[in-house]
C-alpha cells in the first residue's frame, strides 16, 4: 500500500495545504485529502504537487518525500531502527562514555603482555601451547 506523507513535509516546511492547493491550482478537498493521508490521487495530481513543492521551497521533492510505502511484511530490525522517533534516535547514537585518560604503562611494553593465541577452526580462540 501507498500512503500519502505530504503533511509531514508541509509541516517542516511551514506551509499549509490551502497555500499549496492555491500555488498549485489542484482542489482543496484533493489537497486536505492527501494531507490527511485519505486521497489516492493520479500520477499528474503527483506531479503537480511535486512541482508545486519545488517552487514552494526551492528545494528538490523526491516522490520518497510526500509518499510512503507501507508493507505488510515483517519489520527488519533496521527498518523498526528507523521508525524510531527523534529522541530515541538521539539516545541511540549518544556516546555515553566518558573520556579516558590515556593509561601510563610505565616501562611495558604493552604489546608483550599476554599469551599468544591463534584461531582453530570449530573451537574458537585458543592459547598457543596450553592443552587443547
Amino acid at each position: 500500500m501507498i500512503k500519502w506523507k505530504l503533511k509531514d513535509y508541509l509541516d517542516v516546511h511551514d506551509l499549509t495545504p490551502y497555500k499549496l492547493a492555491q500555488v498549485s491550482g489542484l482542489a482543496k478537498n484533493t489537497v486536505y485529502g492527501m494531507a490527511r493521508g485519505e486521497a489516492e490521487g493520479n500520477l499528474k495530481t503527483l506531479e503537480t504537487v511535486i512541482k508545486t513543492l519545488r517552487e514552494l521551497t526551492g528545494e528538490r521533492v523526491e516522490l520518497g518525500d510526500v509518499l510512503e510505502v507501507i508493507d505488510d511484511e515483517p519489520v527488519t530490525e533496521y527498518e523498526s531502527a528507523q521508525a524510531l522517533d527523534a529522541e530515541s534516535h538521539v539516545w541511540l547514537e549518544a556516546d555515553l562514555t566518558p573520556p579516558l585518560e590515556p593509561y601510563e604503562w610505565g616501562e611495558t611494553d604493552p604489546n608483550t603482555l599476554g599469551k599468544p593465541v591463534r584461531y582453530v577452526a570449530g573451537v574458537g580462540i585458543v592459547v598457543v601451547g596450553e592443552d587443547e
